[in-house]
Formats: C-alpha cells, sequence, structure tokens
C-alpha cells in the first residue's frame, strides 16, 4: 500500500528537496483536491482520472436480522473515475491472452 509518507520520500528523492517541501507540497496538492470537491468541483488529474462528489437521493433499505424497514437519507459520494489508459494498463493482462 502507498502511503503520505511513501509519496513525500519519493518527492523528496526524485525532486532532490528536503523532506519538508516535499511533504508541504504534497499536502497543498491534498488540500486542493479536498476544497475542490467541497466546492462541487471535480478534479481530473491527467494519466489517473477524475474524481466529483455524486449526489444519492433517499431510499429505503430493510435491516437484515429484523426485516424491519429503515430509510437510508440521501447524501453525497465521492466518486472516481479511471482514465480509459488507466484501465488498458491495469487490465494489460487480461487482453494479452486473447
Amino acid at each position: 500500500m502507498v502511503t503520505n509518507k511513501n509519496i513525500v520520500m519519493s518527492l523528496h528523492e526524485e525532486l532532490g528537496i528536503d523532506k519538508e517541501d516535499a511533504e508541504n507540497y504534497f499536502n497543498n496538492i491534498v488540500e486542493i483536491i479536498k476544497t475542490s470537491l467541497l466546492d462541487g468541483e471535480q478534479v481530473k488529474i491527467g494519466g489517473l482520472g477524475v474524481f466529483e462528489v455524486r449526489e444519492f437521493a433517499a431510499r429505503n433499505r430493510r435491516n437484515p436480522k429484523t426485516g424491519e424497514k429503515i430509510e437510508c437519507l440521501p447524501g453525497k459520494r465521492i466518486h472516481f473515475r479511471p482514465m480509459p489508459q488507466l484501465k488498458r494498463e491495469v487490465n494489460k493482462d487480461r487482453y494479452a491472452a486473447m
């Protein structure tokens, strides 16, 4: 699993900048993404994909233990849509066998 610390270390090593500067750059990027999503904007990162906030309607569910009907309130979710190139790279083994 890649963590924030791994990314900061990669920035430090590959760009030759101080660890503190690398951490500040990374934190600024994360903050820009979070602020944009909270403002309802899409965030498109080339080669990776698009992050966006999608609203979902209220719906009725059933408690599997009791069978009781439960209303789930409407809300929002963060959705990620990968770029086609990334999808192909992830699935390259799948198509190589054909």
